[in-house]
């Protein structure tokens, strides 16, 4: 496993023109085809820096290589998130773009191509592209660094990335209802869905949570916001 410290070594890297197989923590390995041949991994997790963040602005620039986590427990400190939930706790920047990885709030605040406002790019000759900006008033032309969301890394590799961030809600909650069925739950789920109600996170689950809740199936109502918000979609 080659661990490039910086972007230069990185850029060294590729220029030697063999297969590589870029990655992050490794989480989502699983996810789409596996690289062909026997390429040499290489791992981004030492490009872990917050380069740039203005909490006044909403925006947040951060290397490839930050995990999700640590990315959020900064952002905290100043009441803001970054509104994306994908599984996996060591999840990094570039694997969450590159794979285009999302959980169940992206009902509410969408995917990774809803927040992602530009990056750097290194292509496979090392050199570096750069799309967007970091600024949501300075992103303008043609939306490159989108095309990156979920290519896998096939389009180059992903160096640095800026993102919008939001508030982070007050109080976050998730209403359980048990269901007969897996149908059932779906249909309940669009009952919600069709009403005045703006959950952030509607999910049917099955009946494998019973150490949970008791029931054959579930529906799952996520909720974000003030106290009124809260009770409202209670009531």
């Amino acid at each position: 496993m080659r661990t490039p410290e910086t972007e230069s070594e990185l850029a060294a890297l590729l220029s030697e023109g063999k297969p590589l197989h870029v990655q992050g923590s490794g989480t989502k390995r699983h996810h789409g085809p596996g690289p062909a041949g026997s390429p040499e991994p290489v791992s981004l997790r030492s490009l872990s820096k917050i380069t740039a963040y203005e909490p006044g602005d909403l925006v947040v620039t951060a290397q490839a290589g930050v995990r999700l986590a640590d990315l959020q427990a900064e952002l905290a400190k100043q009441r803001q998130w970054l509104p994306l939930d994908p599984p996996y706790a060591d999840t990094t920047i570039g694997g969450l773009i590159a794979t285009n990885s999302a959980g169940p709030r992206r009902l509410g605040y969408g995917t990774v191509r809803d927040h992602l406002l530009g990056a750097r790019i290194m292509g496979p000759d090392g050199s570096v592209t750069r799309s967007g900006g970091r600024v949501v008033k300075n992103v303008t032309g043609y939306d490159l660094h989108k095309l990156h969301v979920g290519a896998f890394g096939s389009l180059g590799v992903v160096l640095e990335a800026s993102f919008k961030l939001r508030p982070k809600p007050e109080i976050s909650a998730a209403f359980v209802v048990p269901c007969a069925s897996v149908p059932e739950a779906h249909a309940l789920l669009l009952k919600v869905f069709d009403s005045k109600l703006r959950p952030v996170a509607l999910e049917a689950l099955d009946g494998r949570l019973k150490h949970i809740v008791d029931g054959d199936a579930f529906a799952l109502i996520g909720v974000e916001g003030s106290r009124p918000v809260i009770d409202r979609h209670y009531r």
